[in-house]
């Protein structure tokens, strides 16, 4: 990776596997969250290498010359221990949630046409706080996401009026757009956090079709560890016999005026308070500048500590 954020500057010895713990930490701290060694590892920035390299590289350097600071378990930068609380306070509440998540992936990965449903946002990151929706990444059949995200809503939507768990599925993307057109240090880390609960080959297929997260993150190329846990399957008869409803001229049309409805409607001058990319057959529409805070946070930071700089 040749971003010169995260690498080693004569004027300051920072070595080149310092300047990139660093710069993943200091990711982690715009998120107010402390970092495990496993996921400062699978999230490392722009340098493979093993987890015993990794925590060799920590002790050899004294925690990146007294830069971080451990309980032990978790790692932050140094004065910013609320972030240790913040991880705690968010793990107390974790199991609970992921059940949570968990039964509603059974749901979800019924629904005809449905591929992937994949586990993302603050939950998939173990950084939740009370309040946080259950935020869900779906990959559906081509020509055939608008349907198929009509009985994903109507799952949300029925949530909203019983159980109230905060049910989100807020991307979908056909298997025809797989590929994020957005190359940035943020994407690579949704990609890399996402949980596939169901449907590990289409996830798979998409981590194969944006190669290029590798150049941000070497060692975050395998599943996630919570995926073992939490996948699902769903009941075949039932999926059998919604898709083939979905698959007759009934869905056919479906598809036409949901997809002719919706596309009008999302895209429609002024409709989003902020800029849109543009919903079309085969992908929902995202806030064009998504990240882009995040990003000139973690610059800012990582300036302050590699550089001595702060802007």
């Amino acid at each position: 990776m040749t971003d010169p954020m995260i690498s080693g500057h004569p004027d300051n010895q920072t070595s080149p596997v310092e300047a990139a713990i660093l710069s993943t930490v200091a990711y982690r701290d715009c998120f107010r969250c402390a970092i495990s060694l496993a996921e400062m590892h699978r999230f490392l920035h722009g340098h493979a290498c093993t987890i015993q390299e990794l925590q060799e590289a920590l002790d050899r350097t004294e925690l990146c010359q007294g830069r971080l600071e451990t309980d032990g378990s978790y790692y932050w930068l140094k004065g910013r221990r609320e972030n240790l609380t913040h991880r705690q306070n968010s793990e107390t509440r974790l199991q609970a949630r992921l059940k949570q998540a968990q039964d509603v992936a059974r749901i979800l990965c019924n629904m005809p046409h449905v591929r992937m449903v994949g586990l993302s946002g603050a939950l998939a990151a173990r950084n939740s706080t009370a309040g946080d929706d259950l935020d869900f990444f779906c990959i559906t059949d081509q020509g055939k996401m608008w349907r198929a995200r009509a009985w994903v809503v109507c799952v949300r939507v029925l949530d909203s009026k019983t159980k109230k768990l905060g049910v989100c599925p807020n991307y979908f993307v056909s298997t025809a757009a797989l590929h994020m057109e957005k190359h940035t240090l943020y994407i690579a880390n949704e990609l890399a956090l996402m949980v596939p609960l169901f449907g590990e080959d289409i996830y798979h297929e998409m981590r194969a079709q944006n190669l290029w997260t590798n150049r941000f993150l070497p060692n975050a190329t395998d599943l996630p560890e919570m995926t073992r846990d939490l996948s699902v399957r769903p009941n075949r008869g039932v999926k059998t016999a919604l898709e083939a409803l979905m698959n007759s001229p009934i869905g056919t049309w479906f598809e036409r005026f949901e997809s002719t409805r919706k596309m009008r409607r999302l895209n429609a001058p002024g409709f989003h308070d902020t800029p849109h990319s543009a919903f079309t057959h085969e992908r929902t529409g995202q806030r064009i500048f998504t990240g882009e805070a995040i990003e000139k946070a973690w610059r800012t930071r990582v300036d302050t500590l590699i550089n001595g700089e702060e802007k």
